[in-house]
């Protein structure tokens, strides 16, 4: 019987993906000190994929690279599925592929959401405030904020205090 030994991921192996978006080495740090476990994933398995997903759904190499050095979490194992789950809700609810994009680009860790609350949040927000989902989209912030600590209270206060008419709240009152 033969025993097959997968070699380990190797950092160097890592290091030389980051160096493929193009980055000063100062970035590079920043992204290892963000997330140091980046230097024990498999390449091939963790990277490679979702470098390919984000240039399939149209962001370039330069917006890629700042996705990355913005969020280096986005290698995480297994987050190649969880993007595609979250690019899929976001287009079930009618965001359109430049709209998701640039949701990617503002904060892809939106993606990695809890699709029931985030199901939850939207319909909530866009029931009391008015706003459509690509306005939502538009301000990631206000989809992560906590919605029954932070979000509900605050407009139950613009309300009460007559700034905001319920149902009817401009995004710049909220952000």
């Amino acid at each position: 019987h033969r025993v097959h030994v997968k070699a380990k991921p190797s950092p160097d192996d890592v290091l030389d993906c980051l160096q493929l978006l193009d980055q000063p080495d100062e970035t590079v740090s920043r992204i290892i000190s963000a997330y140091p476990t980046i230097l024990f994933l498999d390449v091939d398995m963790h990277m490679l994929p979702i470098l390919a997903y984000l240039s399939d759904l149209g962001l370039d190499d330069a917006e890629i690279a700042d996705v990355v050095s913005a969020h280096p979490s986005i290698f995480k194992p297994s987050n190649e599925h969880t993007l595609q789950s979250g690019v899929a809700f976001w287009a079930g609810k009618g965001l359109s592929r430049a709209s998701i994009v640039n949701l990617i680009k503002l904060d892809p860790s939106i993606l990695e959401t809890n699709k029931l609350v985030m199901q939850m949040k939207v319909d909530w927000l866009t029931e009391h405030t008015g706003l459509t989902v690509e306005e939502l989209a538009a301000e990631p912030r206000m989809l992560s904020a906590n919605l029954g600590a932070v979000t509900a209270p605050r407009i139950a206060w613009l309300v009460d205090r007559g700034e905001v008419e319920a149902g009817n709240i401009d995004l710049a009152v909220l952000s």
